[in-house]
């Protein structure tokens, strides 16, 4: 599987290493959900990964081991959330990275 689109199915939460075994994934789209918070191994072996979609959602927390395992990362979408505060050095893992939204959040 390389894409996997899951945009406004209500979600709530996602259950830690949930995606693990999708480390072939190039984009996830998880955006238009009710998600609050990840967990710290969410996207955790997803190495391929280049397209995370989170935007529209109610996350309001980044913490820098969220995204440890993103080194391919090309776009992160974090806008339209309630980020207030984001840890240090979170987006260090980011070597490729070109775009990162974070637009519309009471940072």
């Amino acid at each position: 599987l390389k894409e996997l689109y899951l945009r406004k199915n209500q979600l709530n939460f996602i259950a830690d290493k949930v995606f693990n075994h999708l480390n072939r994934l190039n984009i996830l789209d998880l955006s238009l959900n009710n998600l609050t918070k990840l967990e710290n191994s969410t996207f955790d072996n997803m190495a391929l990964l280049e397209y995370l979609n989170l935007s529209f959602n109610f996350l309001s927390k980044i913490q820098n081991r969220h995204f440890s395992d993103l080194n391919n990362l090309v776009d992160l979408d974090l806008s339209h959330n309630f980020i207030q505060s984001i840890e240090e050095n979170s987006f260090n893992y980011f070597f490729k990275l070109k775009n990162l939204f974070l637009n519309s959040n009471p940072i």
